[in-house]
Order: C-alpha cells, then sequence, then structure tokens
C-alpha cells in the first residue's frame, strides 16, 4: 500500500489511510505477513480513489446517479506533493465517490 491509499469497512464505514509506507526492512523478520485488517468479521478493502497528480488533462470524474461530471482541463505539477497538498484523495457527489473515467489516449 501506498502513501494515501484508504481501507474502509462496509459495514460501519470505518476507515484507516496509510500515513507512513512500509519501508519492508523487515521483511525477513516475518513483520510483514499480515495479508488483510478485519473489520466487522470480514476484510476491509481498498478504497478506490485517485489522486490530483494520477489523473492527466481530459480524464473525467462523474457521478453515477445524477451525471455531474467533472473535466480535468490542467495537470498537477507535483510541486507540492512531498508538502500534503494533495491529500484530497476523492470528489463525493450524491453521497458517493465519483468514478474516473480516463481520456482515450
Amino acid at each position: 500500500m501506498k502513501m494515501g491509499d484508504s481501507l474502509y469497512c462496509d459495514d460501519c464505514g470505518f476507515e484507516v489511510m496509510v500515513t507512513k509506507e512500509c519501508d519492508e526492512s523487515c521483511k525477513k523478520e516475518g513483520c510483514c505477513d499480515v495479508e488483510e485488517l478485519m473489520c466487522c468479521g470480514k476484510p476491509m478493502a481498498l478504497k478506490q480513489h485517485v489522486r490530483c497528480y494520477e489523473m492527466k488533462k481530459g480524464d473525467v470524474l462523474i457521478c453515477d446517479d445524477c451525471g455531474f461530471k467533472v473535466e480535468v482541463v490542467d495537470e498537477c505539477d507535483q510541486h507540492c506533493r512531498k508538502e500534503g497538498c494533495c491529500e484530497i484523495t476523492e470528489m463525493i457527489c450524491c453521497g458517493k465517490v465519483m468514478k474516473l473515467i480516463r481520456k482515450d489516449v
């Protein structure tokens, strides 16, 4: 998992976010053998979202419920990525995460 990735529980809505990535220095010692995190008796799911610096010009975010669309008109230059300004990892509409539609390449 990468910095900013989130796991969530479908049942209760509990969510955790990676705030520091594993450097795998302890991999040989067996500390990285946890395959999944559990909540409400079920494995937590990886929240599928896209960060601003991953979106490209022409990509569109769309709401499956009402059809609202937002198009990327200028790409993130990533200059602030290390400073934490790219912390918004999802756009919500009608109470749900908007779906990313990639521009045809």
